[in-house]
């Protein structure tokens, strides 16, 4: 980062909405969910007394909740308000939430929109349950950007060097031999070519999933559409009919967003 832009990002530095930002997120983890003062100040790397009073502000404005029985912390109930709102106010998820319907309406999965929310971090942001054999995902919940066929979606459409820059970031990716990396690499570009991704237990034994990107103006990736479903349901050559009607709706989606 050039010089003078850290000197700005220090002089606009504001450290208590820093450590707020860290601890929400962190108690947003499946590890971190119910945690005490100690585990959230050695986990984001904070002094105890200066996460304390910032802890206990938050419990004040009810954006986090303390039990005095465990001692632990949990995100509060007025995130729930918060997040209603903002879905409320991005025009991406209405737009999107009829084509989710057609996608379940047609393929029976779960159906789940998918947004890039860090540089390597992914999250659901909005879903459709399937109709049948529903299979659970949390709204909110995040995923390395190198994972499932959504986050395959999204590091396709890189350039080499960029896809294995990202890809540093994925356990997945680093614990693959070198031939299973460049065979993951030579499906990134089947999936660029053919404008989706099918997994089969690749990520999570057991269940598939579809997914197809979804394009802004300039052609980068800033949505994904994946549906999910368990693999004793359906073959895998099943899944391609599947994945190129995804693929067709998403299509639609792009052009609706980007006017184009």
């Amino acid at each position: 980062m050039p010089e003078t832009e850290k000197k700005q990002k220090r002089k606009y530095s504001v450290p208590a909405v820093e450590t707020s930002f860290k601890i929400l997120r962190l108690l947003s983890t499946e590890q971190f969910r119910e945690s005490t003062l100690t585990e959230i100040a050695n986990a984001i790397g904070a002094n105890p007394s200066t996460c304390f009073r910032v802890l206990h502000l938050l419990e004040e404005l009810s954006v986090v909740h303390y039990n005095k029985r465990t001692k632990r912390y949990t995100l509060g109930p007025y995130l729930v308000i918060l997040g209603e709102r903002a879905k409320e106010f991005m025009d991406y998820i209405k737009i999107c939430k009829p084509y989710l319907e057609r996608v379940r309406n047609h393929t029976g999965l779960t159906t789940v929109l998918i947004q890039r929310v860090s540089r390597t971090r992914l999250a659901s942001i909005d879903k459709i349950d399937g109709k049948e054999f529903s299979l659970n995902v949390s709204l909110g919940r995040r995923y390395g950007i190198g994972e499932g066929s959504f986050g395959m979606c999204f590091i396709a459409h890189l350039d080499t060097e960029k896809r294995l820059e990202y890809l540093q970031h994925s356990k997945v990716f680093q614990q693959k031999t070198e031939e299973e990396k460049a065979e993951f690499l030579r499906r990134l570009d089947q999936v660029k070519e053919q404008g989706y991704a099918i997994t089969y237990g690749d990520f999570t034994p057991g269940v598939f999933g579809l997914a197809t990107p979804i394009f802004n103006e300039e052609r980068d990736v800033i949505l994904a559409i994946s549906s999910f479903g368990y693999t004793a349901s359906l073959k895998r050559e099943e899944l391609v009919p599947m994945a190129e009607f995804i693929r067709d709706v998403a299509n639609e989606v792009s052009r609706k967003l980007t006017g184009f």
